[in-house]
């Protein structure tokens, strides 16, 4: 019985420090994720600022030459789909720290995959 209950502590002492390292881990995935949201929402407000210096713009150029036009056009339009992935990117690493303290580990990765997919550059 004593050896059976050695063996018992042993085993949850072995557990115990395999949750607090995987504890530490998540904290430390956790605070970088906080950074780069930081930094994910200060990208998408130089975006929005992009986005309306190329409307400005396109409004000057409107009397202008049609290919102009439709090169502001397009400008813009890029620039929305820009700030669309990364509204999408910062949404998914917001639900991802969501779920990584509440313990649901893959769906937070998937989270985070996801945001990395649509925003390589900034996720």
């Amino acid at each position: 019985i004593v050896q059976t209950l050695e063996r018992v502590k042993i085993q949850y002492e072995q557990e115990i420090s395999t949750v607090k390292r995987e504890n530490k881990e998540l904290k430390l995935k956790l605070s970088k994720s906080e950074a780069e949201l930081q930094e994910a929402r200060k990208k998408n407000k130089e975006l929005e600022q992009e986005l309306n210096q190329a409307k400005k713009g396109l409004e000057r150029e409107e009397a202008g030459a049609e290919t102009s036009v439709d090169k502001e056009k397009e400008e813009v339009k890029n620039s929305c789909k820009k700030i669309g992935a990364t509204q999408e990117a910062i949404n998914l690493t917001v639900r991802g720290n969501e779920l990584s303290k509440a313990g649901n580990k893959q769906e937070a990765l998937a989270c985070y995959d996801k945001a990395i997919e649509l925003n390589p550059r900034d996720s």
